[in-house]
């Protein structure tokens, strides 16, 4: 395999797509090994649409001196003892958000395989795309069927979070930032920075960003881009763009929109670093 990566994959589900098609092409630095999904079915379905190798168990891909890294794309309330039992099996681990059902639980197993001395990467993808990626050089900051919060900053700034996976026919993720220079907003891929005295930037892209009726309707490139930052992390020896640790932040929030829900008062969202 030359210096290429062994990976394995466990779960082939609805999020395998992007992540197959990411791993093929980025070929010249993984080696695919073997995905596993306890369905049969589905890991004939899995070679015969990607043309990739299937295993045969967990244990095979965990006990597999080829396998350097393992991809965990199972449903939520089941990745955690995956992810753990890998990590402890000497691989390093790109988990596929969320991290786990809660920030407590999150907390303990990004701890757990801090203590491995693994590499645990986690999958948010829209970090990648184009638009963000242009926002993040300007020095900006960076599940329920229905939430919608207002959230206020140490520093004095007030958002509102406002999400649904229930309105027809469906939405781009778009996130909008208003300030005292400018504004920004990413709508899908696309992205537009307008300020006083300057012409608007825009960073072109698509609009589909998963939301709608197809949840998979979006390119793979960021996951390309996600997936190939976390195999030249663990090759270099350094943290990934997305660790474990930098996921608990999202977790945190969660936790306290559905707190602040259920108390009917404002809330803290806990510190995770």
């Amino acid at each position: 395999m030359s210096s290429r990566l062994g990976i394995g994959v466990i779960g082939l589900g609805l999020a395998i797509k992007p992540h197959a098609l990411a791993l093929r092409d980025l070929a010249q630095k993984a080696a695919f090994v073997g995905g596993y999904s306890p369905s049969a079915e589905r890991r004939a379905a899995f070679t015969q649409a990607y043309g990739l190798p299937a295993a045969e168990s967990v244990d095979a891909l965990l006990d597999d001196p080829r396998v350097h890294a393992v991809l965990v794309l199972t449903p939520p309330r089941t990745p955690a003892d995956i992810a753990l039992r890998a990590a402890q099996a000497g691989k390093h681990v790109l988990l596929e958000k969320p991290v786990d059902v809660d920030l407590p639980r999150a907390r303990a197993l990004v701890e757990a395989v801090e203590r491995t001395g693994r590499t645990l990467g986690v999958v948010f993808q829209h970090r990648f795309r184009q638009g963000p990626l242009a926002l993040r050089t300007l020095r900006s900051i960076d599940t329920e069927d229905v939430a919608c919060a207002a959230v206020t900053y140490a520093s004095g700034a007030v958002g509102v979070v406002d999400a649904t996976t229930v309105a027809y026919p469906g939405y781009p993720e778009r996130i909008d930032i208003a300030g005292t220079a400018g504004s920004a907003v990413i709508e899908g891929e696309r992205l537009i920075v307008q300020r006083p005295g300057h012409p608007a930037l825009e960073i072109a892209g698509s609009g589909a960003g998963g939301g709608g009726a197809d949840p998979m309707a979006f390119s793979h490139e960021p996951h390309r881009r996600l997936i190939e930052d976390f195999l030249d992390a663990v090759a270099a020896g350094r943290a990934p763009r997305v660790t474990g640790r930098a996921a608990l932040a999202g977790h945190a929030l969660i936790d306290a929109i559905l707190a602040s829900s259920a108390a009917g008062a404002p809330v803290h969202v806990a510190a995770t670093h």
